[in-house]
């Protein structure tokens, strides 16, 4: 968010709608996984073929017995336990290596969008130069000191003319 900050619209804009896109990445339950998981569980639904189906069976089968509850409570927990395996089974096969593609994909994107982009290079370096030296202060330290050495110089010889110019002054 920080990083965020230091961008400017006008200035950086392929550079902040990559930055945006990086930030809005979000790697949940909710995105990922959910749609999965409501697709094996359909069959809970009574409203569903399959769940009405298992339904109809379950109490077909209670009909028949002495001792109706404890068949539907049977047949209810004998269906929960095989959507719960389905649910399992679809998880360990299809999202095994899932997290790490959806990972993968958004690193590829975000380089897209802040390595590879056109003109994003320029972007960089309008927002690198003012803090260049805090960026890479081995590189720049060099020149820091170099450039202070030299206004250095330039200040003395300044002052070294001005008095030759008041002596020159003095003396005519």
């Amino acid at each position: 968010k920080a990083f965020r900050e230091l961008l400017h619209n006008d200035a950086h804009p392929t550079l902040l709608a990559g930055i945006d896109y990086l930030m809005a990445f979000s790697f949940s339950y909710q995105s990922h996984f959910h749609h999965r998981v409501r697709e094996v569980m359909d069959p809970l639904d009574p409203r569903s073929a399959e769940g009405l189906s298992t339904l109809n069976a379950i109490v077909e089968a209670a009909g028949k017995d002495a001792c109706p509850q404890e068949v539907v409570g049977r047949g209810l927990r004998a269906f929960y336990d095989r959507v719960v395996w389905s649910v399992r089974k679809r998880l360990n096969q299809e999202l095994e290596n899932d997290p790490m593609r959806a990972i993968f994909s958004m690193v590829e994107e975000t380089q897209d969008r802040l390595a590879r982009a056109r003109d994003v290079d320029r972007q960089w370096e309008r927002m690198l130069y003012p803090c260049r030296a805090e960026v890479w202060p081995e590189e720049f330290n060099r020149f820091a000191v170099a450039s202070a050495r030299h206004q250095e110089w330039q200040h003395r010889i300044e002052a070294v003319i001005r008095c030759a110019g008041k002596l020159r002054s003095a003396l005519s």
